[in-house]
């Protein structure tokens, strides 16, 4: 059995969950915070198989609820974390 698994079968997969995820989790990507202090383990994780050959580690998918939710196209961060909202000055 192999220790790694691909969450998503293509770039725009990992896309749409990381808009619905990683951006709008306070533990997400942030430019003020260098690289390695700016993503939580499993956005790290995701870059990484990005530029590789898509496949993360085990614990990583199950903390991110891709076995759970094996076969849908998009579902929740098992740690998403959601940043807060800063109110609109429209009037």
């Amino acid at each position: 059995m192999s220790d790694t698994v691909q969450p998503f079968y293509c770039g725009s997969q990992y896309g749409d969950w990381s808009d619905a995820n990683c951006c709008r989790c306070r533990k997400g990507f942030d430019a003020d915070k260098p690289i390695g202090e700016a993503r939580c383990d499993i956005e790290w994780a995701l870059v990484e198989a990005y530029v590789g050959d898509g496949r993360i580690p085990l614990p990583i998918a199950e903390r991110m609820g891709a076995l759970e939710h094996r076969g849908r196209y998009n579902w929740p961060c098992g740690e998403f974390e959601p940043k807060d909202e800063v109110p609109s000055t429209k009037d």
